[in-house]
């Protein structure tokens, strides 16, 4: 079968609000659109409360922890923490750029602050040094969700890879939680949204591409394809987190859909054993192009032995 792109979503700040775009240059690392890469920034913090909330018994003195709306602010955290990241809305100007806190307070995130003020940070196993961007963006972060913040960039010394234990790959990837892109069917967003009987924007999941034309689920067929003719592979399916309960436009919970739905038809059992709820494939591209709204993403191999999933496994 022979899908086309939906929809293109790219992601300037991890865990922030996404920018729905019609096309992007696709590269091995991720979309890229206009000075800005996806993923290519990052909200940390070095508060010691915090890091014992959210990430138990990893505290490193000096080093900087990744930022989520799945995160609170510490153990007494009786608000819906940092869910509310979802309010920071982003937007291309000019070329720049800007964000807002649910389109007021505008600022600024310039594109060429590559170098100087480095810092160790944290994004889960992996440490790197990433280049600090600023005092002002630090204090706008910091005091719209209370916590002491800073905006980081994937740039200087940065290095960082694409994970290797389901496929050995080339590909460099930014603030990703694990690989370049990722995608899924329209239609498998219907399907879950008719098992929850609930409207679940497509936006809760947080892809890279949304595809039309194929049925639910197809996704997971596919082994090695192309999209708008550049090659890629399919490693393994995305796991699915809190960040799915988390309503994009008001940063509101909305409750245990669309994952108790999902644990019902979507987990798997991983290479190490632990059953995971799945929902999207991840890409790991093997090329650079551009991709548009309406081009066509077709299957050159399909998974065998087929992906085993189910609400049993």
């Amino acid at each position: 079968m022979t899908a086309k792109i939906s929809n293109i979503a790219f992601y300037p700040i991890k865990s922030t609000a996404g920018i729905e775009i019609p096309s992007a240059t696709l590269t091995p690392a991720g979309l890229v659109f206009g000075n800005y890469k996806d993923h290519e920034f990052m909200v940390v913090s070095n508060d010691r409360k915090f890091i014992d909330a959210n990430r138990k018994g990893s505290y490193k003195s000096g080093l900087h922890y990744f930022i989520t709306q799945r995160d609170k602010r510490s153990e007494r955290d009786v608000e819906q923490g940092l869910s509310r990241m979802a309010l920071i809305k982003t937007q291309m100007d000019d070329g720049l750029l800007r964000l807002t806190w649910n389109y007021s307070d505008p600022i600024e995130v310039p594109y060429d602050r590559n170098s100087g003020g480095e810092i160790p940070v944290i994004i889960w196993e992996d440490e790197a040094q990433a280049v600090d961007q600023g005092d002002k963006l630090a204090e706008w972060f910091s005091d719209h969700l209370n916590l002491p913040l800073r905006l980081v960039k994937a740039a200087g010394p940065f290095r960082r890879m694409a994970r290797q234990n389901y496929m050995e790959n080339n590909n460099p990837i930014n603030f990703h939680d694990a690989y370049p892109a990722h995608w899924f069917s329209a239609a498998s967003v219907r399907q879950v949204c008719s098992i929850a009987q609930e409207n679940i924007p497509w936006q809760s999941f947080r892809p890279q591409i949304v595809v039309s034309g194929v049925p639910p689920q197809y996704e997971h067929n596919v082994f090695y394809g192309g999209i708008a003719g550049i090659p890629f592979f399919n490693p393994k399916p995305c796991d699915r987190c809190s960040i799915t309960l988390v309503e994009p436009g008001t940063g509101e919970v909305r409750g245990k859909e669309p994952l108790r739905s999902l644990a019902k038809y979507k987990k798997w059992k991983d290479r190490s054993g632990k059953i995971k709820v799945i929902f999207g494939e991840n890409m790991v591209p093997q090329g650079t192009g551009e991709i548009n709204i309406g081009d066509e993403i077709v299957t050159y191999l399909f998974r065998d032995p087929p992906l085993v999933y189910g609400a049993n496994v």
